[in-house]
């Protein structure tokens, strides 16, 4: 009897189980919702920060992570960035040293030479931070993880091209195309991402920014419509 009675009770709590249903499937743009003011304000912060050195490591990370989580999958599933002072400080340090290296490179090398040195050096840098922050990028729920399978000298060298491209006045923002098509192809994880603007798309609506931030009253409102076009033309699925 007791062993009837226990199998019944056993059935009768899978009954009241709710039955485990399939992940949604993720798929689609990007959701970006930067505000207008938080991102320019931050944005200056965290360029003083940089300039500072000292300040650097904590206004990367506190800047970055704050940009993941503007940033939501397809159906609001919310970004984080899993990143700490301990393991950024080394980036951040270096880069804000470099905002000092014209002085020092104008005093050993002559223009043309530092010029070089310093395309390289923002390379290099650019590389790093692309690296660290994809590596660290995390759904809020925790179970999607981001990795990153590109070349440190891929990514320099797709930076040295963009800055090749900006001599050309309008070659740039087919570089950056190229560039951030060659990143994501190259991102690791549960889903694959895509970047679809084009060149003349990046082009044109680059110029409009530059336009509209002539009177500066309007700059914080097209700094956020630029950018919140730019992230919605990632997509992952």
């Amino acid at each position: 009897m007791s062993h009837a009675s226990s199998s019944q009770e056993a059935r009768a709590e899978v009954e009241r189980t709710p039955p485990r249903l399939p992940a949604a499937a993720v798929e689609g743009a990007l959701e970006p919702s930067f505000p207008v003011w938080g991102l320019v304000w931050r944005s200056i912060v965290s360029a003083v920060g940089l300039w500072s050195v000292v300040a650097a490591p904590w206004a990367g990370v506190w800047f970055y992570k704050w940009i993941a989580e503007r940033i939501a999958l397809p159906g609001a599933r919310g970004l984080t960035l899993d990143a700490d002072v301990r393991d950024a400080w080394p980036l951040f340090v270096a880069m804000g040293l470099s905002g000092w290296r014209e002085d020092g490179l104008g005093d050993v090398l002559d223009s043309k030479a530092a010029l070089a040195v310093s395309v390289l050096i923002e390379a290099a840098l650019w590389a790093w931070l692309v690296k660290w922050f994809v590596a660290r990028l995390r759904s809020k729920a925790g179970t999607a993880r981001c990795g990153f399978e590109g070349s440190f000298l891929g990514l320099a060298a797709w930076t040295v091209l963009f800055y090749i491209g900006v001599v050309s006045v309008i070659g740039w923002a087919w570089a950056i195309k190229n560039m951030l098509r060659w990143i994501v192809g190259r991102i690791t994880g549960p889903f694959v991402v895509e970047f679809h603007a084009s060149g003349s798309e990046i082009l044109w609506r680059t110029v409009i920014l530059l336009l509209a931030c002539v009177p500066i009253v309007s700059i914080p409102w097209a700094l956020k419509r630029w950018t919140n076009w730019m992230v919605s033309q990632f997509s992952v699925r």
